[in-house]
C-alpha cells in the first residue's frame, strides 16, 4: 500500500469512526398509524428534595416534598417519568429580553398536563429510536462521538433536532395511546417557575452546587459555589427540584418547544398553548428551546429566558423533555 492510499483509508476510517452513530438510523419499519389503546394510568407520589436559595447563592431552605406522577414503561427495563403540573395562571417573561424586539410580561392561562420529571436520556432515546418510525428515522446515538464521554446512559440525549425530537413523541403517542408532545414555550415557563415570580426556581440566584451552568463569565445571578465540569450532568444528579417535582430546569441542556420563533410577545396565545401560527415578525424556520445549557450564561438560564435554533440543526447543548396531555376521564387527585 502506498502512501498516499494509506493516508485516504486512513482518511475514511476517521469519517466512519465520527459519522458511525449515524450509519443505522433507527426504526426501519413505519409504525402502526392508529395510537395504541392506554393502558391506565396508576398515579403515585414521587418525592424529591426543594431548595431555596439566597441572593448571594447560599442555601437557605432545603424541603422534602412530593408531586403525583407516573412511570411509563418503554421497554428493556426503561421507564420515563411524568410528573403532574396542575392547571392556573401565571406572568409569563420578566421584562429582561426587551432589545430589540418587545417580550412584554403577560398573564397566561394553562391548563394541567403531565411533564418529564427528566430531559429525556441517552437510553430512552435510544429504546423509542429502536421502534417503528412515523415520518422519519432517528439516530440510535446522536451524541455518541461527542468528548467527555457522552455514551453516558443517564445523560440528556442531545443534538438532536426540533423534528426528530417531535418524532420521538410521535412515537411514544402511537406506542402508549397517549398525548405526548413537546411542551408550549408558555408551559415550560410556567411548570419551571412552580409558583415563584424570581429568576429562578430557586430564587434569585443559582449556584453550581443545584445546576450545571458555565463556570467562566457567569453574569447576574450566578456564584462560583460547587464543582464545575464543561460538560453535561446525568440528569437528577444535583438532588434538587422545583416546587413540582422537575428537575434541571436551569442549565444542563437546552429543551425543544413546540413553538416557533417570535421575535417578542405581542399577539401570543394567552391560553398556554404553542404559537406555530406565522405572524411577523417570526422565523418560521426556527423552533424555540427553553432552560439555558452548561455552555450557557446563567442568566440565560432564568426562568423567563429563551433559545432558538433551527428546526433541522444539531445543537451539541439542546435536547429535549416530553409533554404529555391529561387523558380524558383521568380524576386528578388534590393537589399535595
Amino acid at each position: 500500500m502506498t502512501v498516499r492510499n494509506g493516508v485516504r483509508w486512513g482518511c475514511w476510517v476517521a469519517v466512519l469512526w465520527l459519522t458511525g452513530p449515524w450509519l443505522w438510523v433507527g426504526g426501519g419499519a413505519a409504525a402502526d398509524s392508529s395510537p395504541a389503546a392506554p393502558r391506565p394510568i396508576q398515579l403515585e407520589k414521587l418525592t424529591y428534595e426543594v431548595v431555596t436559595l439566597d441572593d448571594a447563592g447560599r442555601e437557605v431552605r432545603r424541603e422534602r416534598k412530593w408531586n403525583w406522577g407516573f412511570r411509563e414503561a418503554l421497554g428493556n427495563g426503561v421507564t420515563l417519568e411524568m410528573l403532574l403540573i396542575p392547571g392556573g395562571e401565571f406572568v409569563m417573561g420578566d421584562g429582561i429580553d426587551t432589545v430589540p424586539f418587545p417580550f412584554p410580561c403577560h398573564k397566561v392561562r394553562v391548563k394541567a398536563f403531565f411533564l418529564g420529571r427528566y430531559e429525556v436520556t441517552e437510553r430512552q432515546w435510544r429504546e423509542v429510536a429502536g421502534w417503528g418510525r412515523v415520518e422519519r428515522g432517528l439516530p440510535r446515538r446522536p451524541g455518541a462521538w461527542l468528548p467527555f464521554g457522552s455514551r453516558h446512559d443517564e445523560w440528556p440525549v442531545r443534538r438532536v433536532t426540533w423534528e426528530e425530537s417531535m418524532e420521538f413523541c410521535e412515537r411514544l403517542r402511537r406506542a402508549t395511546g397517549r398525548g405526548y408532545r413537546l411542551p408550549s414555550e408558555a408551559e415550560w415557563e410556567y411548570a419551571c417557575r412552580a409558583g415563584t415570580t424570581t429568576a429562578f426556581h430557586f430564587g434569585n440566584s443559582i449556584n453550581h452546587c443545584v445546576a450545571r451552568f458555565r463556570l467562566r463569565g457567569c453574569g447576574r445571578g450566578a456564584y462560583g459555589e460547587g464543582e464545575f465540569e464543561a460538560r453535561p450532568a446525568a440528569v437528577g444528579s444535583h438532588g434538587v427540584a422545583n416546587e413540582w417535582g422537575l428537575a434541571d430546569m436551569h442549565g444542563n441542556v437546552e429543551e425543544w418547544c413546540e413553538d416557533i420563533e417570535h421575535l417578542g410577545y405581542e399577539g401570543a396565545p394567552t391560553d398556554g398553548r404553542a404559537w406555530v401560527e406565522i405572524v411577523r415578525p417570526c422565523n418560521e424556520r426556527k423552533r424555540i428551546s427553553r432552560g439555558g445549557s452548561w455552555l450557557s450564561l446563567a442568566i440565560q438560564c432564568r426562568s423567563a429566558g429563551r433559545g432558538s435554533a433551527y428546526s433541522n440543526r444539531r445543537e451539541k447543548d439542546t435536547g429535549l423533555r416530553v409533554a404529555m396531555d391529561v387523558p380524558v376521564g383521568l380524576a386528578l387527585p388534590p393537589r399535595p
